[in-house]
């Protein structure tokens, strides 16, 4: 069985490196990005099976980057957030 690949789209070093560290320690493959151009170059390059994005980004949000990766590719996909808005949660849900 192949191991799965991870993709953590996170600006805050800490915060990438926390969930890199637990998510290699159960055995899967962690690539990282730090804003959507660096996700964007990931995916094409790799296989990705679930991507853990924060939405508060660089650049284009999470939720706008998430729009956009629905309309080609069908991945997993947890947004990571430290707000707590109804409207971030009900767009999330619509997203997917």
């Amino acid at each position: 069985m192949s191991t799965a690949n991870i993709l953590i789209v996170e600006d805050e070093l800490v915060t990438r490196n926390t969930l890199k560290s637990v998510f290699k320690a159960e055995g899967y493959n962690v690539f990282e990005a730090n804003d959507g151009n660096e996700m964007h170059q990931i995916i094409k390059e790799n296989n990705i099976n679930l991507i853990i994005m924060d939405i508060n980004l660089p650049g284009k949000n999470g939720l706008l980057l998430a729009r956009e990766l629905r309309k080609n590719k069908n991945i997993a996909l947890i947004f990571l957030t430290g707000r707590d808005n109804e409207v971030d949660k009900i767009l999330g849900l619509e997203i997917g």
